[in-house]
C-alpha cells in the first residue's frame, strides 16, 4: 500500500461545522451586530463550503447601511473587498480559537469513525498520507494538531498552497492542486472526500480514484478500497 492516499478536510476528516458556526456567532458579538447569523449568512443547498463565500458575506453583512457602518468603524475600512476579506480573516482566527477551547474528548468526536486506526494501518503499510482542501491550513492544522495526529500526515495542502501570486484561489475540482503536488514532489493515487460532484471531479482531473467518505464514515471499512 506504498501509495499516496489524499484526504478532503471539512465534512471527512472531521465534522468542523460547530466550530465555524461558533466563530461566525463570535464575530458578529465582536462586531456589535444585533442580528441572527442565520439571517445574515442563510443556508444555501447547494454550497460546498456553508460559511466561507465571500459573495454571501457581501451581501449578508456589506449590504446593509448600518451594519456596514459598524463593520468600517470596526476595521477602519470602507472598500468592501477589503472588508469582506477583514470579517474572513477575523473569523477563520476566531474558528481556530473555537478548535482550541473545546475539551479534547469533545474534538475528538468530531474526528472521523475510526480514523486513528485507518491513517495507523495506512503508515505501517507505508503509504504517503495528505490532506487537500480549500479550508486555511493553520485551521486543518490546528484541529489535527489538537487530535494528536498532526505529524501523522507527510503534507497538508491548503487555501495557501491553493492561491497563487495575484491572490487567486484555484479551489477543487481544479487542476491547479496537482502543479502544487509537483512541486512538493508528491502524487496523488486515492482522494477521499465527501463530495460526489466536486472531489469526484477533482480525483478524475488529477488521474486518481475517488473515494467516497465522510466523517460518519467507518474508515476502517474505507481501507477496504484502497487496492
Amino acid at each position: 500500500m506504498k501509495q499516496n492516499v489524499i484526504f478532503d478536510f471539512d465534512g471527512t476528516l472531521a465534522r468542523t461545522t460547530p466550530y465555524h458556526r461558533s466563530a461566525w456567532e463570535a464575530v458578529i458579538k465582536a462586531l456589535g451586530i444585533k442580528k441572527d447569523l442565520n439571517a445574515l449568512l442563510p443556508f444555501e443547498p447547494n454550497l460546498k463550503e456553508r460559511f466561507d463565500s465571500y459573495r454571501r458575506i457581501k451581501i449578508g453583512f456589506l449590504n446593509n447601511h448600518d451594519i456596514k457602518s459598524k463593520i468600517s468603524a470596526y476595521f477602519d475600512e470602507t472598500q468592501d473587498e477589503l472588508l469582506a476579506k477583514k470579517i474572513v480573516d477575523l473569523k477563520e482566527s476566531l474558528t481556530i480559537t473555537a478548535i482550541f477551547q473545546e475539551d479534547s474528548s469533545n474534538t475528538l468526536r468530531n474526528l472521523g469513525v475510526n480514523l486513528l486506526g485507518c491513517l495507523n494501518t495506512l503508515k505501517s503499510n507505508g503509504a504517503r498520507i495528505g490532506v487537500i482542501s480549500s479550508t486555511r491550513e493553520p485551521i486543518i492544522c490546528s484541529f489535527l494538531y489538537k487530535c494528536g495526529i498532526l505529524e501523522t500526515f507527510d503534507f497538508i495542502i491548503g487555501e495557501e498552497s491553493l492561491t497563487n501570486r495575484k491572490g487567486k484561489l484555484f479551489d477543487k475540482p481544479n487542476l491547479y492542486a496537482k502543479k502544487v503536488l509537483k512541486r512538493l514532489n508528491q502524487t496523488m493515487d486515492y482522494y477521499i472526500g465527501d463530495n460526489t460532484t466536486i472531489d469526484k471531479e477533482f480525483a478524475k482531473v488529477c488521474k486518481a480514484k475517488f473515494i467516497y467518505a465522510n466523517h460518519e464514515s467507518d474508515f476502517m471499512g474505507v481501507l477496504n478500497n484502497l487496492k
